[in-house]
């Protein structure tokens, strides 16, 4: 889910830039600063999460903290699936108004940003929490350091991934690939349902990872940093 993450400041700024940025009386959005929603999302998202997702957890789980740490994992890797799903329906509604010689507006990018958002609030605070609380007590900062290195490697990833596209998507003398310099000429629709795909695969290999996990069930051996017999 990294790798979604880092589209962020890369192709949704890119999407911005060749939308309409008029929002009225003569004001512009910056196409940088529509990742502001992002980080308005994250703060609001984590704000209202005790308040809203805990007590509706609770009734379907029967669990004092609602959802346990691999549970919200899930559901956030899920909602990485949606964002980009969202992008690619989003990106193939504006490729369709360009061809016809309309700009779509810029806000139309909000809805991708809120969903991703929001999916960031469940992974990377639930991934420090499942990795601080299920780790040896030796191991704690290790893996709080590893956690944050995922978001790093999924930088590379990133330009991996677009690099190893575009070279696909233009083998053979096809030309402009599908993200060209002006996204006008390009499919960046087709590449968000590539990492839809990935991102699929990856909630069905995490779901498999999480039914064979045996979590640690004695909040005395938790803090003292011992494992109990499995």
């Amino acid at each position: 889910f990294a790798i979604v993450f880092s589209q962020v400041n890369t192709l949704f700024i890119e999407q911005a830039a060749v939308m309409d940025t008029d929002l009225g009386g003569g004001f512009h959005m910056p196409p940088a600063s529509i990742s502001l929603v992002n980080v308005l999302t994250i703060f609001a998202c984590t704000v209202l999460y005790p308040w809203t997702v805990v007590p509706m957890a609770r009734l379907a789980t029967g669990r004092k903290e609602g959802l346990t740490h691999l549970q919200r994992l899930g559901l956030g890797i899920a909602a990485t699936a949606a964002a980009v799903a969202v992008a690619a329906l989003v990106e193939t509604k504006r490729l369709s108004e360009a061809a016809s010689g309309r700009r779509m507006g810029v806000m139309w990018l909000v809805p991708q940003e809120v969903v991703l958002g929001a999916s960031q609030v469940f992974t990377i605070v639930g991934a420090m929490d499942f990795f601080y609380r299920e780790a040896p007590h030796s191991m704690r900062g290790l893996v709080s350091a590893l956690s944050l290195a995922n978001l790093a490697l999924g930088s590379f990833g990133s330009t991996l991934l677009v690099s190893t596209t575009m070279h696909f998507s233009t083998r053979g003398g096809r030309s402009p690939g599908w993200i060209p310099p002006n996204l006008n000429d390009g499919h960046v629709d087709y590449f968000y349902w590539l990492l839809f795909c990935i991102t699929v695969a990856d909630a069905a290999f995490f779901s498999l990872g999480a039914i064979w996990y045996t979590r640690l069930s004695t909040p005395s051996l938790v803090l003292s940093g011992q494992h109990p017999e499995v």
